[in-house]
């Protein structure tokens, strides 16, 4: 806890060595929530930096003395940010599903046939794009309980909620989810 409490203190101060440290240590996570909510890798990599920018601005006046309150704190940072960017976006385009690349077959099996990684990559398609047009909270939840494995109670801290709020919102987001992708299932026959 002393350690922490040292570290976060160095950060505070500018300490160009425990920057780094900072952003080695949140890096993965940051752009992988970005990219969970965006959808897009260099989207995800310019929120990620920015998110650490402002984090850097925003050091001196963080209240928290604990590496959870911290990692709590820089995930809804990074968040904001992605929410920001993604209203932005909205504005001018339409949301559009990654390409289907490395990471867009969730679960796939090494002795999986090709046409078994045809069909797991069409389903995360359809799953992203479905979470992509989720409105906020329920986008949030679905990304922080589903693709960031984080616990109920993080969640509710990082969302700045309770956590019958995060539950409700969660039941609420797979209902949306699930008439989403059946309306999709509908179009696609």
């Amino acid at each position: 806890m002393e350690h922490e409490q040292q570290f976060i203190e160095q950060c505070r101060r500018g300490d160009e060595g425990a920057l780094a440290e900072l952003v080695g240590e949140y890096r993965d996570m940051v752009h992988g929530l970005a990219y969970h909510m965006l959808h897009d890798a260099e989207a995800a990599s310019d929120a990620a930096q920015e998110s650490f920018l402002s984090v850097f601005r925003a050091l001196p006046d963080f209240r928290g003395d604990s590496a959870v309150a911290l990692r709590t704190w820089i995930y809804r940072i990074a968040r904001n940010e992605c929410i920001a960017r993604s209203d932005r976006s909205r504005r001018w385009r339409s949301l559009v599903p990654p390409d289907s690349g490395d990471d867009a077959v969730l679960a796939a099996d090494d002795s999986a046939s090709p046409f078994d990684d045809a069909v797991a990559a069409r389903r995360s398609d359809r799953v992203r794009r479905a979470v992509s047009t989720l409105r906020e909270p329920y986008r949030s939840v679905i990304v922080l309980r589903y693709f960031e494995d984080l616990p109920y109670a993080e969640i509710a801290r990082i969302l700045d909620a309770t956590l019958g709020s995060v539950k409700s919102w969660l039941y609420r987001a797979k209902v949306y989810l699930a008439d989403a992708l059946v309306a999709d299932a509908e179009v696609v026959e």
